[in-house]
């Protein structure tokens, strides 16, 4: 059982949007999240390429982005992220 503090943290550090109705480019604002562990968009309409801003989030360690409109090649800073352990 997580006290206060810790689910909240939780809450900050896992970002997870499936199956909803999202458009778009992938917002750039979601690279400030710095300390974030976990980024999951599955089954969105997000569309474009993975923004800059990713290459800030290198505490990451699961990356999905599946079932969505995303094109472009995977960025190279992304085999950077020395804690990524699911792209």
């Amino acid at each position: 059982s997580h006290n206060l503090s810790q689910r909240l943290l939780i809450l900050v550090l896992i970002r997870w949007a499936s199956d909803n109705a999202f458009t778009g480019q992938i917002p750039d604002f979601i690279g400030n999240w710095t300390q974030l562990k976990s980024l999951r968009f599955e089954g969105n309409s997000f569309e474009g390429s993975i923004p800059p801003s990713f290459s800030r989030l290198t505490s990451l360690e699961d990356l999905v982005l599946r079932y969505n409109r995303i094109a472009g090649p995977i960025p190279s800073y992304i085999g950077e992220f020395h804690n990524l352990t699911r792209l």
